[in-house]
């Protein structure tokens, strides 16, 4: 009625486990990586190159007679057979059509964008039955959109990495240039000990530099307004962001500025020297008169 009765010695598989964990820490170690990780970065001395990409700006750049600044190009000395890049160029343009054309609103602010650039003199076109003298590269450009941004919705991109037939690039062939502005972390220092602060940006900066006319050919780019128009070179004749020496070529020249106007102003070229990052003023003063001063 009960059932079978199993009787005996039984022996289990499953075995126990006791696990202890323990942490043993020394106030010395974790003192010690709360200082690295705190301590500032050391400012690095010029590379061979970097002395290099310096020299060749002091010994190129010139003011022209609006008081703007004209560049040259850093190109590296061993630079690569550029090769065909207007193809590349070209497809990259037509899938940007195909994608303005889903999209009539991006349409508008790409072609009021590139108006402007043309409006500004920022770019010219190619004329017809003109000869390079040299290299040629056709840098691709793409629209990136921000629907969240309360500023700059449109941000176009020249996208001077993208390769050409001889799978190089003109950021390939560029050199870089070293920093001409201090880290962030001495600005933001910096910025706490005034009592007035006083906050710029300069718009289009690296538009406001304007490209020797020898190195326009290694600036150019595909563009039309309508699809079924023909398709254009134009030249972009100011110093291009997305280019590796872009960021030396724009800051370098802002300082020249600041140094070449140091007797008339200043207190404004102080600031120019010792408070901008990249397109951005962080400065200030201790006394109101002093603000007002720096701000006139």
């Amino acid at each position: 009625m009960l059932g079978w009765v199993i009787a005996g010695k039984y022996h289990s598989n499953n075995v126990s486990t006791t696990t202890s964990f323990h942490i043993h820490c020394e106030l010395e170690t974790l003192v010690k990586r709360f200082w690295e990780l705190e301590k500032v970065p050391e400012e690095k001395s010029f590379s061979s190159e970097d002395a290099e990409v310096e020299k060749h700006y002091v010994s190129t750049f010139q003011r022209l007679e609006d008081g703007r600044y004209m560049v040259r190009l850093p190109m590296k000395k061993d630079c690569l057979d550029m090769g065909d890049s207007r193809c590349m160029a070209i497809t990259r343009w037509l899938q940007m059509e195909k994608r303005m054309a889903r999209d009539t609103k991006l349409r508008s602010m790409y072609i009021e964008f590139m108006r402007e650039y043309a409006r500004l003199d920022h770019m010219k076109k190619v004329p017809f039955n003109y000869v390079p003298k040299g290299s040629v590269y056709y840098i691709p450009h793409h629209a990136v959109l921000k629907e969240s941004s309360t500023t700059t919705k449109l941000r176009v991109v020249f996208d001077a990495s993208a390769k050409s037939s001889t799978g190089t690039s003109l950021n390939e062939n560029m050199m870089n240039g070293p920093k001409t502005q201090d880290d962030l972390t001495g600005h933001l220092i910096r910025f706490r000990i005034w009592t007035y602060v006083e906050n710029a940006d300069a718009r289009q900066m690296y538009r406001q530099f304007k490209v020797h006319p020898d190195d326009w050919d290694l600036q150019r780019i595909i563009w039309r307004e309508d699809a079924k128009s023909q398709l254009e070179d134009y030249w972009l004749v100011t110093v291009t962001q997305g280019e590796t020496a872009s960021a030396f070529l724009a800051t370098r020249s802002l300082n020249q500025l600041a140094k070449d106007n140091e007797k008339e102003l200043p207190a404004a070229a102080h600031a120019v020297l010792n408070n901008v990052y990249m397109d951005d003023l962080v400065t200030g003063a201790f006394t109101i008169k002093e603000a007002l001063e720096l701000q006139s």
